[in-house]
């Protein structure tokens, strides 16, 4: 094949879960990234295989064609909670719902944190690494000197 360029691109691994905890535990997606990570670098470094890039998939839970709402392949969990949005077009009772749908880090995306920080293969079994969410709070201005204002919180208040 002339030792193509090669891109791995939406690579990733589907598990089912219906709320934040369940979700943020998936173990089974940290162990498919640290062995198809593994094999790539091995293809690297035993067969100069020209690997320049590798993308998980994906950043956030999706609809997915086949099983929609259901599987998610995403590191981040997203709260598919639908309800009334009296800003979106109509029909707007089934809309996600501003203010209301919460997201949050899985264990693999501090796993892909640290494989790429430290562009080294690590155990699938690695103590969590991740940063602290409370770091993202604060008040930042942008180039335009608008004020954008980040909170942070460990779940939804009165649930």
């Amino acid at each position: 094949y002339n030792n193509p360029v090669i891109y791995v691109t939406e690579n990733g691994w589907s598990t089912a879960a219906s709320t934040a905890e369940q979700a943020a535990n998936d173990t089974d997606r940290v162990h498919y990234f640290a062995n198809y990570t593994s094999e790539v670098m091995r293809a690297i470094e035993e067969d100069g295989v020209d690997v320049r890039g590798y993308f998980g998939w994906s950043l956030l839970d999706n609809y997915e064609w086949e099983m929609g709402y259901v599987e998610r392949f995403g590191i981040t969990f997203v709260d598919y909670e639908l309800g009334l949005d009296p800003n979106a077009p109509t029909p707007n009772t089934h809309v996600p719902t501003p203010g209301q749908q919460l997201r949050r880090r899985k264990t693999s995306s501090c796993f892909l944190e640290q494989l790429w920080r430290n562009n080294r293969l690590l155990s699938p079994t690695a103590p969590n690494l991740c940063v602290e969410p409370i770091i993202f709070q604060g008040r930042y201005k942008d180039a335009s000197t608008c004020t954008q204002v980040i909170g942070v919180s460990s779940g939804r208040s009165g649930s």
